[in-house]
């Protein structure tokens, strides 16, 4: 499957993401169709309230669809088991793990769980996958310390690293920059890039920062209120006129102005 160069790693078929309430399901968003490829980072933008955290749980199998399907390598997603999927598509969220007690590579060794036996145990390879996922992402100097002593800059890069640990073929990453200060979110960012340039993931980002998405992503995701999800380039989705639909026309005049857009 990972050798079919031409698959796209994941792709969405008339999906609808929602809730099923009182045993009636409750769409939030409906028949999306769109796919992530290899090498490119897609910044996913949108309002609060747009059904853009609903969509990445179901797309990394958090939760189930409400009609269509996701397809990740290749494979119907509700056909994968949890190890198996974790091989190919790892999550990173916003929200914080309390994992204080361990090291940084103690929490990078956590992303090796798809391929180890019952007992746990890492074998060289296994280990040699840890260091190198750090120092995929620059933090190979954190590898001792403990996570309680990282600031977030430091943490996400660690927790990056643990999702790279899985070697999957797709990154999905929610609001992970959301409470970083300039610097770290613009390194968090070249991380990312490099990631899917030089590695050949493909990178899924779900954000606020609309000027660094705007200067760093290959391709955006744009989700006005109800959709529907509409896919490009940024200079093409500002000419539709779908950044006004998604933001007003203050951010749409913003964006628009000369050298906004790299």
């Amino acid at each position: 499957m990972r050798d079919d160069a031409n698959r796209p790693p994941l792709r969405v078929e008339g999906l609808a993401v929602g809730y099923v309430r009182h045993r009636r399901p409750r769409p939030v968003l409906e028949g999306i169709e769109t796919v992530l490829r290899r090498g490119e980072l897609v910044c996913f933008l949108g309002p609060n309230g747009a059904g853009k955290s609903t969509l990445l749980r179901t797309l990394a199998g958090m939760q189930p669809p409400l009609a269509g399907r996701v397809v990740v390598a290749g494979e119907d997603l509700r056909e994968l088991g949890p190890r198996r999927l974790a091989r190919h598509l790892a999550v990173v969220l916003t929200d914080r793990i309390v994992v204080e007690a361990l090291t940084a590579t103690a929490l990078v060794e956590l992303g090796r769980y798809p391929y180890t036996g019952w007992s746990g145990r890492l074998a060289a390879a296994d280990h040699a996958i840890v260091q190198r996922s750090l120092a995929a992402v620059g933090a190979q100097d954190l590898a001792g310390r403990s996570v309680a002593e990282l600031s977030d800059g430091e943490r996400q890069k660690v927790m990056i690293a643990r999702a790279l640990a899985q070697e999957p073929e797709v990154l999905l990453l929610d609001e992970v920059t959301a409470f970083l200060d300039l610097p770290h979110r613009v390194e968090v960012l070249r991380i990312l890039r490099r990631l899917a340039h030089d590695e050949g993931k493909a990178v899924l980002l779900s954000t606020h920062d609309l000027e660094l998405a705007l200067r760093n992503a290959d391709r955006l995701w744009l989700l006005p209120k109800g959709g529907p999800l509409v896919a490009g380039g940024a200079g093409e989705l500002i000419e539709s006129g779908v950044f006004e639909r998604t933001f007003g026309s203050a951010v749409a005049e913003m964006v628009a102005l000369p050298g906004r857009v790299s």
